[in-house]
């Protein structure tokens, strides 16, 4: 009796077992197959595009020896993983001379910065203006080389001096505008004086 006893217990025992094996071997294999869907999923997803970073408000200042040189202003950044930017509504690019004083101001509804060319593109209603020497600048579209130290663009021009309109397409300038010059030049049309 003893010994059908302990059959029976082990009976019991090797059941249990086997279930208990059975239950691991469905879980691992739920495992796998789950993370064969998940795999699948990610290889055919697409990488993010959208900013990995977003900055409100931003005032950057570019100086050179303690002394503010550029300051860029925008009420909204957008800076991708690849270091492009983007400034969708609006940016001011401010320029300091030695003393510090502001001298020339670039606008624009909206901008760009591409880092593999360390270019900026200003578009929409751009106006630069040189306020020591009263001339003022507007395009549609105007790219800015920190490092050329230089501003230009194929699109329309026109800048108002106190004496004269100048019109035409294409300029190259210093960044700070004290010094252009208009590629294709349409006209210039002298303001009266009042």
């Amino acid at each position: 009796m003893r010994k059908e006893r302990n059959l029976v217990l082990l009976s019991i025992k090797s059941q249990k077992l086997n279930v208990y094996i059975q239950f691991l071997a469905f879980c691992v294999l739920f495992v796998l197959t789950a993370c064969e869907v998940s795999k699948k999923e990610i290889e055919s997803m697409k990488p993010f595009e959208g900013p990995t970073m977003k900055t409100f408000e931003l005032v950057t200042n570019y100086s050179d020896s303690g002394m503010v040189k550029i300051r860029v202003s925008a009420p909204l950044q957008l800076e991708y993983e690849t270091g492009n930017q983007e400034f969708p509504d609006g940016i001011q690019v401010d320029f300091f001379n030695e003393k510090e004083e502001n001298y020339s101001r670039l606008t624009a509804k909206e901008a760009f910065y591409d880092k593999t060319k360390n270019e900026y593109t200003a578009q929409r209603d751009v106006v630069v203006e040189n306020v020591k020497n009263q001339e003022i600048l507007k395009t549609e579209e105007l790219n800015w080389t920190p490092s050329k130290r230089e501003i230009y663009t194929d699109k329309f021009v026109v800048i108002t001096t106190p004496t004269e309109i100048l019109k035409g397409h294409g300029l190259v300038a210093a960044q700070d505008f004290t010094a252009y010059e208009i590629k294709k030049p349409t006209g210039v049309f002298s303001v009266p004086k009042q």
